[in-house]
């Protein structure tokens, strides 16, 4: 037991609990690819923004995000088509709407934030360690499912009037 801010907070063999649970999530997951891969689907937990009808559509109008459901290995990161008139939105905006899904329309955009169309982006450290179960300020402010975007490359679809 550690004493942290005068508070008691319980280890396990001098480890957070916490991080000793990532780390049988991750273990999980890998021992679930290698050895049983058909149970994956059951490791891949899917929200009700999810178009399952259309998930292999490549209607460019819709909008197609990696999510991140638990804390995993890599198949944790699934391509994910949303359904019509959803789409993502930034955690530090959840006062206009909870992240990370919104409906596209019916809310007004606070004047300090854009709508951009993601064209590209990239899954770096933050987001592997997001992907883990280690970082903790997505553990304590965000929780599960996440998407990941830390860095992004789009073009400016509108800006609050």
């Amino acid at each position: 037991m550690k004493m942290e801010n005068n508070k008691q907070r319980w280890t396990i063999l001098g480890q957070d609990p916490e991080i000793l649970l990532a780390a049988l999530a991750n273990v999980i997951s890998w021992f679930v690819v290698t050895f049983c891969p058909r149970f994956l689907p059951y490791l891949l937990p899917s929200s009700p923004e999810e178009d399952q009808d259309d998930a292999n559509s490549v209607d460019s109008t819709r909008t197609r995000c990696i999510s991140i459901g638990r804390p995993g290995g890599m198949e944790q990161l699934r391509l994910v088509t949303l359904k019509k008139n959803i789409c993502t939105i930034g955690y530090n905006v959840k006062h206009v709407s909870p992240a990370p899904y919104t409906p596209a329309d019916g809310f007004s955009l606070p004047e300090d934030c854009v709508v951009v169309k993601n064209l590209a982006f990239s899954v770096n450290y933050a987001d592997c360690t997001i992907r883990w179960g280690l970082y903790e300020s997505a553990k304590k402010f965000v929780g599960y499912p996440i998407v990941p975007g830390f860095d992004v490359a789009g073009t400016i679809e509108s800006v609050p009037k």
